[in-house]
């Protein structure tokens, strides 16, 4: 639901919020992680500007994987 990912984090949303929060966060990306332009649609790549409010995104990513059924087992 979230990861560091060279020295930004990165946060499971969701498509449509990401489309949402993209604009509030300038350089904000689709996280690309293989590098390969294959970005992932629920996840948002957010730069270390933003870092207070990472933890806000973070309880966001939480409430979406939770809302989707997801679980860590």
């Amino acid at each position: 639901m979230a990861s560091f990912f060279k020295g930004e984090m990165v946060f499971k949303l969701g498509a449509e919020e990401i489309h949402l929060l993209r604009d509030r966060y300038p350089g904000s990306v689709n996280w690309d992680p293989s590098g390969k332009g294959r970005p992932m649609k629920d996840w948002l790549q957010v730069p270390a500007a933003f870092e207070e409010e990472w933890e806000k995104l973070a309880i966001q990513a939480v409430n979406f994987v939770t809302a989707q059924g997801y679980t860590d087992q």
